[in-house]
């Protein structure tokens, strides 16, 4: 037991450390080259403070403007949404207790390619602007979410894996099939254009 703690935290501080580093080595690649010490400098003064005549050279130079306002933002992105993906796949294979789970197993991803078709053709969430492809594609993963999990606990009884994935094909299916119906219906050839590349 105690062989198998010390194994999960050495492996968790050598990902750490691979996530630092990797981190670093992403702010300082692009069109303009920074050095490392000019990287770690920037941070620190930044997240520290510092009033000396260095660290303000250093802050208002246009390496820190690339640092701050380009690199840094799509970063954090980077490091949230891969953190986001692996819980997510986390949970789906925690739930079927496959380790090669995937949401087109539970029609999460079918639901989410209608929900962005007809948010594209039908004009739903519209009113969004450039976001409200995404919203209709999270409303059409959620609403297949629970409807998978709606018919899987309809009996009372515990879990059932072979029903939670039959529900999952089925609606998948379904999901599809709505999707295509939806772009051979369509009147807007843009829209459908939309739709496909979607």
């Amino acid at each position: 037991m105690e062989k198998t703690k010390a194994s999960f935290f050495l492996t968790l501080i050598i990902l750490i450390l691979v996530l630092f580093f990797s981190f670093i080595y992403s702010l300082s690649i692009g069109v303009v080259n920074i050095s490392y010490a000019d990287i770690i400098g920037m941070l620190y003064y930044n997240i520290l403070g510092s009033s000396s005549q260095q660290a303000k050279e250093l802050l208002a130079s246009v390496n820190a403007s690339v640092i701050f306002d380009l690199r840094l933002p799509r970063i954090i992105m980077a490091v949230l949404s891969g953190g986001a993906l692996a819980l997510g796949g986390v949970v789906m294979q925690s739930l079927i207790r496959n380790p090669l789970a995937d949401p087109y197993i539970l029609g999460i991803s079918a639901g989410a390619a209608m929900g962005a078709t007809a948010s594209i053709i039908l004009g739903m969430f519209s009113w969004f602007g450039l976001y409200g492809v995404s919203l209709g594609a999270f409303c059409g993963a959620l609403l297949v979410t629970f409807t998978v999990f709606a018919i899987t606990y309809t009996t009372g009884a515990a879990q059932n894996n072979t029903k939670l994935i039959l529900a999952g094909t089925a609606l998948n299916a379904i999901c599809g099939a709505s999707t295509s119906l939806l772009v051979y219906l369509a009147k807007d050839v843009d829209g459908i254009r939309d739709a496909t590349f979607w």
